[in-house]
């Protein structure tokens, strides 16, 4: 059962939601919405009759979020023809690949 205590994902601080510090590395970033996207999906409570649908909504965002600002710190000073481009579809994939066998492990 996850943490019962909530006030965190209710934080307008996106690394407060995810339990990590400003300046965490991006494989702890990565892991811990991971790991919280595995203990609050929606499906893992369809039976206890929880609606996780809000919870994990605060989790995508506040990830989203913090990607959205690293990768614009990325790009600074760089001209945008040498940024790199991320392919969309292949991080998607990596991320619910990741989920889904979260949930399968258990």
């Amino acid at each position: 059962m996850p943490n019962e205590n909530l006030e965190h994902f209710y934080s307008k601080d996106p690394f407060e939601v995810l339990g990590v510090s400003s300046g965490a590395p991006n494989a702890e970033i990565h892991r811990a919405y991971r790991k919280l996207s595995s203990e609050w999906h929606p499906d893992k409570h369809a039976k206890d009759g929880r609606d996780t649908n809000e919870i994990m909504g605060k989790i995508s965002v506040a990830y989203e979020t913090i990607e959205k600002k690293k990768q614009k710190e990325k790009g600074k000073g760089t001209p945008p023809s040498q940024q790199e481009s991320g392919n969309f579809q292949s991080d998607l994939r990596d991320v619910m690949r990741g989920v889904f066998d979260d949930i399968n492990r258990k």
